[in-house]
């Protein structure tokens, strides 16, 4: 079962977020920029399935994505998306809605879930990951979104940085590995405050002033091909300007249905 299931939101955004990606050079509001650069790690944790492998399969790591739904690179820039609705601020209007759905939907089965690529500006019924977008500059759309770089515009300056790795010598739940990740830059942009009232769980979208919310997503699967891929989410809120490491627990990872 999955979480909130809003068809209108699945055609609206697969539209007007390639749309607003594409508008050209336009005057956008400059953001003050917050590089996390100085924190090393910024942010790190782990991770793992926690069922045991008798009742579900072994999981492991298929893909691991950073992303912070408030900031999107745009034009050579950054450019704020206060209310992760996939429109950005300087474009939003009476019609925009509130914000996306944190769902498990992946309409296309790519590999990344309907609301990132509505997020990104890619297209949630169409798998295009491996595909080098439309700014042709060598790197396909999965990588660019695992990245914080836009598939729409040839840029990598102040891109998400990251690692994770196996830790060898633990395991859990009767046998899953464990993964470690350490984030040594996230970009942060100072935002207004937002109140989420489309997703009302532990997950979800709401953030003071000047704060970030930045996910942190494991795409897992199973060894059993008569299991389906699940992913595990977290979800940071990050304050822009003030001492941000910290160490996520892997209990305080949920199992997305």
């Amino acid at each position: 079962m999955k979480y909130i299931k809003n068809f209108f939101f699945l055609l609206f955004f697969t539209t007007s977020v390639l749309s607003y990606q594409n508008c050209g050079d336009v005057s956008l509001s400059p953001p003050v920029i917050d590089e996390m650069a100085s924190v090393d790690p910024a942010l790190g944790g782990e991770f793992c399935f926690p069922y045991p492998i008798e009742l579900f399969s072994k999981y492991t790591l298929a893909n691991l994505y950073v992303v912070n739904v408030n900031v999107a690179r745009f034009n050579g820039g950054y450019i704020i998306d206060y209310n992760a609705n996939g429109v950005f601020d300087d474009f939003e209007s009476e019609v925009s809605p509130d914000t996306l759905s944190i769902t498990s939907f992946d309409s296309d089965g790519d590999g990344v879930l309907d609301f990132i690529e509505k997020l990104k500006g890619t297209n949630p019924n169409r798998s295009d990951m491996v595909e080098d977008g439309i700014d042709l500059d060598g790197r396909i759309n999965i990588d660019e979104i695992k990245a914080g770089t836009d598939p729409y515009y040839a840029d990598s300056n102040l891109e998400i940085i990251y690692s994770v790795n196996t830790k060898k010598e633990d395991t859990c739940a009767d046998g899953q590995p464990v993964y470690a990740f350490d984030i040594q830059r996230i970009p942060l942009l100072n935002t207004s405050d937002f109140i989420d009232t489309i997703n009302t769980g532990i997950a979800n979208f709401s953030h003071a002033a000047d704060e970030n919310v930045v996910l942190v997503l494991a795409q897992m699967q199973p060894d059993d091909s008569r299991q389906e891929v699940k992913y595990l989410l977290n979800v940071v809120k990050l304050p822009v300007g003030a001492t941000r490491s910290q160490f996520i627990d892997r209990n305080n990872f949920f199992l997305m249905d």
